[in-house]
């Protein structure tokens, strides 16, 4: 997570707990992320000052214009505009930088395992099936030991796509993005697959830029269907 984001969330108090500790030791260490955090501080205080005088203004003036009836109604439209305005004014500030991790977690889900599915009663012992069974029972610190088994047998592209899906799920983001990136002999929906899964960790990675290339790429391609009106989508709130 970029700084910008980090100190966003800080300011709306929806820090994760990895995230406070990270925020904390750059508050410590970094002397200009400090200094940036002080000042939107105080940003956010003024803002809120600004934002109470001015209404305490317009009470001031229509509690010596009106009726008390009408005060008082006036006092719940006014209260009720400053608090969806300063809501929206932070929402603003911050779905700049944190909208690529919003759109990242609305839309991933690791692909499903349709090589060895689960099917009671008729398990086996092999490797393949215990790497896919951990993968499916979202065990992903041991289907990650196991993929690698796997691969070290046989340099399977599809097994590679399905381990970029578990790096991506244990934050190994930029392992991730080179193994999507070098799954060029993917042939038909696969190729498309991991063309989306390569845009889903440029978006946790706050790389836009790649993740709309790897979307064009999708929405060009008149022969894919794989998650096409996502893509869609995707793309218009990139824009």
């Amino acid at each position: 997570m970029n700084t910008k984001t980090l100190i966003t969330q800080s300011l709306n108090n929806s820090l994760s707990d990895k995230d406070k500790k990270a925020f904390d030791a750059l508050l410590e260490s970094d002397v200009e992320f400090a200094k940036e955090v002080t000042f939107q501080q105080s940003l956010q205080k003024v803002i809120a000052k600004e934002e109470y005088a001015t209404l305490k203004t317009h009470l001031q003036s229509l509690e010596n214009s009106k009726s008390t009836t009408n005060y008082k109604k006036w006092l719940v439209a006014a209260s009720i505009v400053l608090l969806v305005g300063f809501s929206s004014l932070w929402f603003l500030n911050s779905e700049a930088s944190v909208s690529s991790q919003e759109l990242y977690a609305q839309n991933f889900e690791p692909y499903r395992n349709v090589i060895k599915p689960i099917v009671r009663g008729e398990m086996d012992d092999t490797l393949e099936t215990t790497a896919f069974t951990a993968y499916e029972t979202k065990d992903y610190d041991k289907a990650l030991i196991l993929f690698n088994k796997m691969l070290d047998e046989n340099d399977s592209e599809i097994t590679k796509f399905y381990k970029a899906n578990v790096l991506l799920q244990l934050d190994k983001t930029e392992e991730a993005i080179v193994i999507f990136k070098q799954n060029t002999n993917l042939k038909g929906d696969w190729k498309a697959k991991n063309s989306w899964y390569l845009a889903m960790a440029y978006l946790k990675a706050d790389d836009v830029e790649n993740a709309k290339k790897q979307l064009e790429i999708l929405a060009n391609n008149q022969n894919n269907t794989f998650k096409k009106s996502t893509v869609k989508k995707l793309l218009e709130k990139l824009d």
